[in-house]
C-alpha cells in the first residue's frame, strides 16, 4: 500500500467511524432547500475506484444534484488518476472563481 492509499484508507476510515458514508450526500441536495453556496468540483476519469465507490461516478452524481437544484457551481473533469497533476495547475483560477465577488447566481 502506498502513501495515497494509506492517507485515503484513514480518510474513509475516519469518514466510516462518524458515519459520514452512509449519507447519500447528492440526494440530500435534491430533497433540502437550496444554501447560499457555491461549489467548484475537480474530479478525473481515472480517479479512485475501490470498495467505497467510484470517485468519477459520485463527482458526476454531485454535479448533477447541485445542477437540479440550480446551485452555483463548476465541475471541472479532466483526464487522469487521484494526483494534484491536474486539480493542481487549475487551484489558482477555481479559488478565483469561489471567490469572486458577483453574488447574483447564489439560490
Amino acid at each position: 500500500m502506498n502513501v495515497q492509499d494509506e492517507t485515503a484508507q484513514q480518510v474513509l476510515t475516519s469518514a466510516q467511524k462518524h458515519g459520514l458514508l452512509d449519507v447519500n450526500a447528492e440526494a440530500m441536495f435534491c430533497k433540502t432547500d437550496p444554501k447560499p453556496l457555491r461549489v467548484f468540483l475537480q474530479g478525473a476519469s481515472h480517479d479512485l475506484d475501490n470498495q467505497y465507490g467510484n470517485w468519477p461516478l459520485a463527482n458526476q452524481q454531485m454535479d448533477s444534484a447541485l445542477r437540479f437544484m440550480k446551485y452555483d457551481r463548476t465541475f471541472l473533469y479532466g483526464e487522469g488518476t487521484h494526483n494534484g497533476n491536474h486539480g493542481g495547475p487549475t487551484l489558482p483560477d477555481s479559488l478565483r472563481w469561489l471567490w469572486r465577488l458577483d453574488e447574483s447566481s447564489n439560490p
